[in-house]
């Protein structure tokens, strides 16, 4: 720079503060160098670099700003200008600008190598503003389209994205997913803890949704692993979780035990176990040295004071729970359910009628509700809150992909229309809500028992047949499945 007027050497030097992480001095010599070479805008460029590394968003924002409306056809600006505006939180215009970096990056993929490679780059960056942007306006099924994208298209080498990706798939309950790309980072980075983690989790989860030992196993494998890396309690709390589903109580005892202190989740998680295994003085002698004043905790003081006997002592833990967690419909379905075991079913409708008015939108509440009435005989109020379900399961189908909220949807309009065709209320529209559940869960035995009952009441007794014994081979046991399979048999003249 002392010697030779060019704007290579400053270059240069900007670089190389750049790869020192000296954002100060590599701004500083950004600025200089833009007086001396106004007509180079990279030094501009430069400079909103560093002072968006310096979380100076503002600044940053106001020159890449500048630089998109000097030249909106080239491509780097408009991606840094979709950035900034990502990074002053303004996702409405991001999206707008990132969207468009997208689509014109995603033209480049049908040339040759050369274009796709000397751009990868560029679109990855692109793809992981938008997986972060969709996350956080919730737009779950472009939020993982995105991400995994950016992923691909990175060869897992963005480490602080495959980190946030892991998270958010299982956030969304994509537990194979979180599976699969945590093994794929595994074999070359073996010691990311939190892949060992995520993996151990997510085995847990698929466990309690199959029941199935197998998965306990594998979790433990795993948890025991991100634990050998960065010793974690949380890890512990499921590696005892798992080994207590496993009917290893011994070990499971001991584990939760040793992390008892951290957390009065762990001891909660104890007491329920504890009150499982019927040791009711040892959960309730832990339960009072709880000081915490969690909803969790003053259910389990309501469990325990409800095996007791000491109903009013239990009704005022439960309603509690409520007080401290006034959103949550597992604590009012807590209290329904204990005011339906003493005896009170009125009691125990109004508390989740009470949740609706809180949470007008939540389906669970209205299909709790039609389920609780369809069980009385109480069709028209059961068609009622069935309907109110629907109406919002629908306003989400279209735009959602989860597994647990589309086989909760199936379940719903399988027991409507089941009720209508049974009760002989209205045949054919029953028949219309089975066809969607089947369509939405076809390998369910309920919902293939439906839609053969259904077709049994229609009078096409030899197609009732076929999907009845689907239905009955996968539940033999079933009772309600074996007199349907057991009718159809008789009128079909078969053994």
């Amino acid at each position: 720079i002392k010697y030779i007027d060019d704007s290579s050497a400053y270059d240069l030097i900007i670089r190389i503060h750049g790869s020192l992480k000296d954002l100060k001095g590599g701004y500083n010599w950004s600025k200089k160098a833009h007086l001396k070479f106004p007509d180079n805008f990279a030094f501009l460029k430069y400079q909103a670099i560093f002072l968006d590394n310096m979380d100076k968003i503002e600044e940053a924002h106001s020159i890449f700003k500048k630089l998109y409306e000097m030249d909106t056809s080239n491509l780097e600006n408009l991606v840094n200008y979709g950035i900034i505006l990502f990074r002053k939180k303004n996702y409405d215009q991001a999206l707008f600008y990132l969207k468009k970096a997208d689509s014109i990056l995603s033209d480049f993929e049908k040339g040759t190598i050369d274009v796709f490679l000397k751009n990868q780059e560029l679109h990855v960056r692109v793809l992981v503003a938008l997986s972060y942007i969709y996350n956080k306006t919730g737009d779950k099924k472009n939020a993982i389209l995105t991400g995994i994208r950016a992923y691909v298209y990175s060869s897992g080498e963005k480490k602080e994205f495959n980190k946030f990706l892991v998270g958010m798939l299982f956030s969304y309950k994509e537990y194979e997913k979180v599976i699969e790309i945590c093994e794929n980072l595994l074999r070359n980075y073996p010691d990311e803890d939190y892949c060992w983690k995520y993996k151990g989790f997510s085995y847990f989860k698929i466990a309690e949704k199959k029941n199935q030992d197998s998965f306990y196993s594998k979790a433990i494998e795993n948890l025991k692993l991100a634990n050998s890396i960065s010793y974690s309690t949380d890890n512990d709390f499921f590696i005892a979780y798992s080994y207590y589903k496993l009917k290893i109580k011994e070990k499971a005892y001991q584990i939760i035990d040793k992390i008892l202190d951290f957390n009065d989740d762990y001891k909660i998680l104890k007491i329920y176990w504890l009150i499982e295994d019927k040791n009711y003085e040892k959960a309730k002698n832990l339960a009072l040295s709880i000081k915490s004043k969690k909803p969790s905790f003053f259910s389990v003081l309501a469990n325990l004071f409800e095996n007791e006997n000491k109903l009013l002592l239990a009704e005022k833990y439960y309603k509690l729970a409520i007080q401290y967690d006034k959103d949550n419909l597992t604590r009012y379905k807590e209290l329904s359910n204990f005011y339906k075991k003493i005896g009170f079913p009125k009691k125990a409708k109004k508390i989740l009628i009470e949740y609706t008015k809180r949470k007008p939108k939540d389906y669970l509440a209205y299909f709790e509700l039609a389920e609780e009435y369809n069980k009385e005989g109480n069709f028209q109020e059961a068609q009622y809150y069935y309907e109110e379900a629907i109406k919002i399961i629908q306003e989400i189908i279209d735009t959602t992909t989860d597994r647990q909220f589309l086989t909760v949807a199936s379940m719903v309009y399988n027991n409507y229309g089941y009720m209508l065709v049974n009760e002989n209320i209205d045949i054919d529209k029953g028949f219309e809500l089975i066809k969607k559940a089947i369509s939405l869960n076809p390998n369910d035995a309920s919902i293939l028992d439906s839609y053969g009952w259904a077709l049994f009441k229609k009078g096409e007794y030899e197609e009732a047949f076929k999907y009845i014994k689907q239905a009955y081979e996968k539940k033999p046991d079933d009772n309600e499945i074996k007199n349907h399979y057991e009718i159809i048999k008789k009128i079909l003249n078969f053994e």
